[in-house]
């Protein structure tokens, strides 16, 4: 354990710790932020009654308002139903529209006296406990993921260095998203399961390049540290191309996404993060830990 102790490997413990334990301590105060649940949220819902040729006027006369009142994309999510006949455009907070002159504006664009446009604007609401039920089972789908993994691999310190890089990963991730009050909806639980499984699946891969690589130079009694920090060397490159991709997707969708979208991002990114950081820091410690 002496010789695998460094700087990294303590300022890692100790943002682990206190992620964990500062999201414990907000949970227990203040639950998750479920801003982006949308309670008391409002929906401007505008179609027609069937799909016409030139249906993109419809999209467009539609956000060229919101745009005239001051109301950028970023500040709405957007949803098309029933194969684009209607569009439903989703707000966190009241907003000023003229349900009757945004009718008549795409009436007049549209120039088809056979489509019946119709445009509502209603106050709705959610269930925040769908949140916290796709979380549960997300948690429990990854973990039996994990047991039947661990069953079929047959190799006892691999399996067990996984399983414990996957639960890092995970309580890590609900530590940051608690912690920098990242909002979250549903997709809470597929984040989870996302970063339960990117930590499996990034220190399996390094793990078993320790276990064959150590197999190999049995004979030449090289020190495990440094058979550990060899194969880190070999697949930190193949590891930053990984992280960059996903990296560069968080960055697209943050630039370019919607309300819902951004949000999905920095959940990406967080689940990314607490998995990158738990494989090549977290599971070179399991390796080299000696009582």
């Amino acid at each position: 354990m002496k010789n695998c102790k460094n700087v990294l490997l303590k300022v890692w413990l100790l943002l682990t710790v206190a992620i964990v334990l500062g999201g414990v301590i907000l949970l227990s105060v203040l639950g998750f932020n479920n801003t982006v649940d949308y309670t008391k949220g409002y929906e401007l819902t505008v179609g027609v009654n069937y799909k016409v040729d030139n249906q993109d006027i419809i999209d467009d006369v539609a956000e060229e308002y919101l745009a005239e009142k001051g109301i950028s994309y970023e500040k709405y999510s957007k949803v098309y139903v029933n194969d684009g006949q209607k569009v439903i455009y989703r707000f966190d907070k009241i907003v000023d529209v003229d349900v009757n002159a945004l009718d008549k504006l795409i009436v007049e664009k549209l120039d088809n006296n056979l489509a019946v446009v119709s445009v509502e604007f209603n106050e709705f609401t959610t269930n925040r406990e769908n949140a916290v039920l796709f979380l549960v089972l997300a948690l429990l789908i990854s973990e039996v993921v994990v047991f039947f993994f661990t069953l079929i691999l047959g190799k006892v310190k691999v399996a067990l260095i996984t399983m414990l890089a996957s639960i890092v990963s995970v309580v890590s991730y609900l530590g940051m998203v608690a912690l920098f009050r990242v909002p979250i909806c549903s997709f809470i639980g597929v984040f989870t399961a996302l970063s339960c499984l990117f930590g499996l699946g990034l220190s399996t891969i390094l793990s078993f390049s320790i276990r064959q690589t150590q197999k190999l130079l049995t004979d030449e009694k090289q020190p495990l540290k440094d058979i550990v920090a060899n194969v880190v060397r070999k697949n930190l490159f193949k590891f930053i191309c990984i992280g960059s991709a996903v990296l560069l997707l968080s960055v697209l969708m943050l630039i370019f996404g919607g309300i819902y979208v951004k949000f999905v991002a920095l959940h990406l990114i967080l689940a990314s993060v607490s998995s990158f950081a738990t494989t090549l820091i977290g599971v070179p410690f399991a390796w080299c830990y000696k009582k």
